[in-house]
């Protein structure tokens, strides 16, 4: 049989597809559910962020501040089991499911390092006031690097899949992050602040992570499908989701 040959197009549209799965377990299905069980009631959800409107927010900003990583890690455990379902049956499926599980727990355990260096975002808001701030934040470095790094290794010990696939992958995955941010209600600012932080440094680790796999490397090959489908995915991603869906329960 002749061998397969790589479609970098699948794999691009794989990975926006997975991409946008991990995005919307973080903005939407985590910041969202969050919100909702802490009081609120009336929201704008983007691709970036939960925007609360004015005098409608929950009663605890700190939980559904925690509700994108818990999204996440949420969505990290659907990959998992997922990619234990597929795997040896369809390449490209277990490609999807690995790239949600990477991009889920890259995000999850990142921010949890950014938080602690930088002072803001959704982990920090369940620190932020306590004494010893200081030490907290220390511990969120300490802790999300170990895991950042316990996820690289997981990863590349599953990684099926040859370095120029996953490097396709890595930037399609970063493109699609910054083009949900174009019409983002804050502005175009947000595709560095939000959209490249988390498509192209959150997920940094694919580019690093040690390869552990001695099994036989998988092709993806080409499906017109797949790619059909993440134009439709992105274009509700960007279109629809980036300038904001206001929700009101």
């Amino acid at each position: 049989m002749p061998e397969l040959r790589e479609s970098r197009a699948t794999v691009a549209a794989i990975a926006a597809v997975a991409y946008v799965m991990a995005d919307v377990a973080h903005e939407v299905v985590g910041h969202g559910a969050a919100f909702l069980l802490s009081g609120g009631r009336s929201c704008v959800l983007t691709t970036t962020r939960l925007i609360v409107e004015s005098g409608k927010g929950g009663g605890s900003m700190s939980l559904w501040d925690l509700g994108g990583p818990c999204g996440n890690l949420a969505m990290a455990g659907i990959a998992w089991a997922g990619l234990r379902f597929v795997r040896g049956r369809d390449g490209r499926q277990s490609l999807l499911w690995w790239l949600a599980l990477s991009y889920s727990l890259f995000w999850a355990f990142g921010y949890l390092l950014f938080c602690g260096v930088m002072g803001r975002g959704d982990w920090y808001a369940v620190i932020d006031g306590r004494p010893a701030i200081w030490a907290w934040r220390a511990a969120f470095v300490v802790v999300g690097w170990m895991l950042y790094r316990w996820t690289m290794r997981m990863a590349g010990s599953g990684a099926a899949w040859s370095s120029k696939t996953i490097a396709t992958a890595y930037i399609a995955g970063g493109v699609i992050a910054c083009a949900g941010a174009i019409f983002d209600p804050r502005g175009p600012i947000e595709i560095l602040n939000s959209g490249a932080l988390s498509g192209f440094g959150a997920a940094a680790g694919l580019l690093w992570m040690p390869r552990g796999f001695h099994g036989t490397r998988e092709t993806v090959a080409r499906s017109d499908g797949w790619i059909a489908a993440a134009l439709g995915v992105s274009i509700l991603y960007i279109f629809l989701l980036g300038p904001g869906l206001t929700v009101r329960f």
